[in-house]
């Protein structure tokens, strides 16, 4: 069926089908008619993300399942923050999380800096009431939102102008015994290597945040303007115990098993030669003298790593380093 033979009729079972609004819904199809269009054929497809194509699909299931990522968020969480009376979440984008968070009866907050976001959030979250403020968390004056028991930076800190200040200004944000949950991409990954998760570049991570700007600007004309610096685990850590935020135990969902280490580093090989034949030469020498630098670097320490995990088969370094794309914090104030 078509969405344009019924069409506020087929927003409704859409939205009841993912758990969002029709409000949040027509408002994301309408501010998108490139991603209209493909949904309206493949909207009765099982597999109707796949059939949208790699690149929109990805982002579309990422807008209608916001509210799904949310419930895994508070199942998550439960066993440390199992009724949290006041829920922040920063960068609240679709709203998911703050959905989830409502049903399970806390008062819940949303921060985010883009507009069109936070418009959508505030309409996914009209039904159960919540509030969205449309700003930068970093330039919200103290005191302004109260504390929190549990505060969710999902997919964050990596776009932010410091994410030193952020992780400080969350643990301010905290009140004492309170949780709160980062979810940060691994620069290191083998999968992020190959294909960055914001871009789809090969190698973009391996450069700092001004080179990584200025490659990814010579090879697609795009902007890096939302992105922020990426950083190692070891310094995350560190900002975090700077916070007075202790890390509690919590399962890694993105975690990918050490049986597929061999295909991923084949993926990466092939997506370098895939590089050097077709973008390199797109590219100025610096941008690209960087990254061949920095590819070789890398893969001598991964190749180092493996043979040393597989020596003393030990593979939890390994496997947290390269194997992780995103890591998940649990933090107790």
């Amino acid at each position: 069926m078509n969405l344009s033979g019924d069409l506020d009729n087929r927003i409704r079972q859409l939205a009841a089908r993912f758990d969002v609004t029709p409000a949040f819904l027509s408002t994301y199809l309408e501010t998108r008619p490139h991603v209209r269009g493909p949904i309206e054929l493949a909207v009765d497809e099982p597999d109707m993300f796949e059939k949208l194509g790699a690149l929109t699909g990805m982002y579309v299931r990422f807008a209608l399942t916001t509210t799904e990522r949310g419930r895994a968020f508070a199942d998550l969480v439960s066993p440390h923050c199992a009724s949290p009376r006041r829920f922040l979440d920063v960068g609240c984008a679709y709203g998911g999380f703050m959905r989830a968070l409502r049903r399970r009866g806390a008062e819940v907050v949303g921060v985010e800096i883009d507009a069109a976001l936070a418009n959508l959030a505030a309409l996914n979250i009209g039904d159960l009431g919540g509030d969205v403020h449309h700003g930068d968390i970093l330039a919200t004056p103290a005191g302004a939102l109260g504390e929190f028991d549990l505060i969710a930076c999902n997919d964050v800190i990596e776009h932010v102008a410091s994410a030193e200040t952020l992780v400080r200004t969350i643990g301010k944000l905290l009140a004492p015994g309170g949780v709160a949950y980062f979810e940060i991409p691994n620069r290191d990954a083998i999968a992020h290597v190959t294909c960055d998760g914001h871009f789809q570049q090969f190698g973009l991570t391996l450069l700092p945040r001004e080179l990584a700007a200025r490659a990814l600007n010579e090879a697609t004309g795009k902007r890096y303007d939302d992105m922020g610096e990426m950083h190692g685990e070891a310094q995350y850590r560190q900002w975090f115990g700077a916070a007075d935020l202790e890390s509690l135990d919590v399962p890694q969902p993105h975690a990918q098993s050490r049986e597929l280490v061999n295909q991923q580093i084949f993926n990466l090989v092939n997506a370098f030669t895939w590089w050097h034949e077709h973008q390199r030469n797109a590219l100025s020498a610096e941008a690209g003298d960087a990254i061949v630098d920095r590819y070789w670097s890398y893969a001598a320490e991964l190749f180092a790593n493996l043979v040393a995990a597989r020596r003393r088969n030990d593979w939890h370094v390994f496997e947290r380093q390269y194997l992780t794309p995103f890591w998940t914090f649990l933090l107790r104030k």
